[in-house]
């Protein structure tokens, strides 16, 4: 028993010292929308700090660690940097919207003009993208959607650990079951 511990030891240290180190920052929290207009779809993620996921908490751009947003419809656009506008705030229960406004310029390939996509109202539900200039604007698109928590993947490494950690223990059992049946 005392090599399977030993090697179980090394094992977890080597993916402590692997792992990456974050600050003291909480843990990342995912909300992914999906919403239509017509025959079109739209798909966007907003990743914030799970200590402003409080309820009444409010947010800004500034907070988030990551945002994307992208159009499909009778063309594609779409966007994967922070929007240079935003504001919102958690229900009185955490993990819900009471309000959310966004502010993003998508990129639609082969197109100069400008445009200006949009989240807003309650739980930020609806969506609205303007464009401009030439072809494919001008034309102005809506559509609503849900905002709902995404879970997090478990990170690689932990399901390695946790198969050596399991494989080993197994070795142990077997190593021990055949010294027992040997005495």
């Amino acid at each position: 028993m005392a090599r399977g511990f030993i090697t179980a030891l090394v094992l977890g240290g080597i993916l402590a010292l692997t792992a990456p180190v974050s600050s003291a920052q909480a843990a990342l929290v995912l909300f992914e929308f999906n919403g239509t207009g017509g025959d079109t779809t739209v798909q966007a993620t907003l990743g914030i700090d799970s200590s402003l996921v409080i309820p009444d908490g409010t947010f800004t751009h500034a907070d988030l660690s990551s945002f994307s947003v992208q159009y499909n419809g009778t063309f594609t656009a779409a966007s994967s940097s922070l929007p240079p506008s935003l504001s919102g705030q958690f229900n009185n229960v955490a993990d819900v919207f009471s309000s959310l406004f966004v502010n993003a310029p998508l990129t639609i390939p082969g197109h100069t003009g400008t445009n200006n996509f949009q989240f807003f109202g309650l739980n930020g539900e609806s969506w609205s993208m303007a464009v401009t200039g030439p072809a494919p604007g001008p034309v102005q698109l809506v559509g609503t959607g849900t905002w709902t928590v995404a879970p997090i993947p478990v990170p690689a490494a932990i399901w390695l650990f946790g198969s050596g950690l399991a494989g080993v223990i197994g070795l142990e059992r077997r190593t021990s079951k055949t010294r027992s049946i040997g005495s």
